[in-house]
């Protein structure tokens, strides 16, 4: 065994069952991320889904192994990660609806730049509370995430 294998092997995995994470809008864009984040150990009933109606979040909730919030708010009640997952033309009234609900040390996962310019995606961030020190990424499909 080389010496990276020997370095994989004693890493400790990383427990993600207790991490509370919250998912607004779990469609096209935030399905993949939910499937993903449960299949890294996130528990499904620590991964709250809200979409636009209580329907919808339990429709999404059930196809995907998650648990549905009633509304946006209670998604947010606690979590550590959230990701929005709506669509790009959306990101603006939805990140000024919740701005004052995120809770305070949350991880905000989004990837709005499909149709905001970058210095509106950073302005949105910095007019909110969410952005003491936002971070822009870019994924390995090109595209920009804001973490």
């Amino acid at each position: 065994m080389n010496d990276s294998a020997a370095a994989a092997d004693s890493t400790p995995a990383v427990d993600l069952g207790a991490l509370q994470v919250a998912v607004i809008g779990a469609g096209n864009m935030g399905g993949p991320v939910v499937r993903t984040m449960l299949e890294a150990g996130v528990s499904p009933q620590h991964l709250r889904i809200a979409n636009s109606s209580t329907a919808s979040s339990e429709r999404a909730a059930s196809e995907l192994g998650a648990s549905a919030a009633s509304t946006r708010s209670e998604a947010l009640e606690g979590a550590d990660v959230v990701v929005l997952g709506v669509k790009p033309y959306q990101i603006l009234d939805v990140v000024t609806e919740l701005r004052d609900e995120l809770p305070a040390g949350a991880v905000v996962i989004s990837w709005p730049r499909a149709s905001l310019s970058r210095r509106s995606s950073r302005r949105c961030l910095q007019a909110s509370r969410w952005c003491g020190r936002c971070r822009t990424l870019r994924s390995r499909w090109g595209r920009e995430l804001w973490v």
